[in-house]
């Protein structure tokens, strides 16, 4: 794990990110809390890829944003 960003219901709270080191996976968790935006939450990441390439970070974040996007839509069907 190497990022930890919470946040409370309809944004009272400022969102409040924890990481590890000088991990960079807030980018991801920022990105997917803003879409949360609608209870209490946390969203978690951490991604180790040993000598990775700046298109495949892109590539992975485009993953998690995506994956977090269809989640988010199922859980919302499913309460109603």
């Amino acid at each position: 794990m190497g990022t930890v960003t919470a946040g409370a219901k309809a944004g009272l709270e400022p969102l409040k990110t924890g990481q590890l080191k000088a991990y960079k996976e807030f980018y991801v968790t920022e990105e997917i809390a803003a879409m949360l935006l609608c209870g209490n939450f946390a969203a978690i990441s951490g991604v180790h890829i040993d000598q990775i390439e700046e298109h495949e970070i892109m590539l992975i974040m485009e993953l998690y944003v995506n994956l977090s996007k269809e989640l988010i839509e199922k859980l919302k069907m499913k309460e109603q």
